[in-house]
């Protein structure tokens, strides 16, 4: 305590802890309440040029901090769905792509309606996974490298993929190593209609 700078340093620390600690556990309730199906979707017309935009705006700060730029050809589409829960899993994976991307890198996002469904796909330039991790990118606490972990709690894939699929939807994962990771989106249009039948 005599010592300010050691003292400062210990609290940003304990700060630190405690924050990514509170994290991990609303990403775990979160997870929890979605493989129980005890979270109502609401829903509702979205425009989806509005929610990819809603999404870059919320991240528009860490991309400019690295010097990235954005590619985005997103045409004009509705679909029905619950407009937050999918945009947590559109910042879920656009921050995974900010995050393992290099600076001064491109980020690029499409959409467009494909016959009675949505596709999304997410494209960054970062080193790409490895193919014996892909399969395993959607699991709970899966980091890939953990020299590359930082702040993540290792759910941020597995609840967009849970919230995707409350939807009636899929996502997939490819990569080449040393071009990039594109991860795919499908979302039906009205996912109620094709639920019933």
């Amino acid at each position: 305590m005599e010592e300010p700078h050691l003292r400062d340093r210990f609290f940003e620390s304990i700060e630190d802890e405690t924050r990514r600690l509170a994290r991990l556990i609303h990403d775990l309730l979160d997870l929890g309440r979605l493989e129980a199906g005890a979270t109502l979707l609401e829903q509702q017309q979205i425009d989806l040029q509005q929610l990819i935009n809603r999404a870059v705006r919320a991240l528009e700060t860490r991309m400019q901090a690295r010097q990235m730029s954005l590619h985005l050809n997103v045409a004009k589409v509705s679909l029905v769905g619950d407009p937050e829960r999918l945009l947590q899993a559109l910042l879920n994976i656009l921050d995974n792509a900010i995050k393992h991307s290099k600076e001064n890198s491109q980020v690029s996002i499409t959409g467009a309606r494909d016959g009675q469904q949505v596709v999304i796909t997410i494209q960054d330039q970062g080193p790409g996974i490895e193919p014996t991790a892909l399969p395993r990118i959607f699991e709970q606490f899966y980091t890939g490298d953990p020299s590359r972990k930082g702040n993540s709690t290792g759910l941020g894939l597995a609840i967009a993929q849970r919230i995707i699929q409350a939807h009636g939807g899929t996502i997939t994962a490819s990569s080449s190593i040393g071009q990039g990771a594109k991860f795919t989106i499908y979302l039906p249009l009205h996912p109620l209609e094709r639920s019933t039948n």
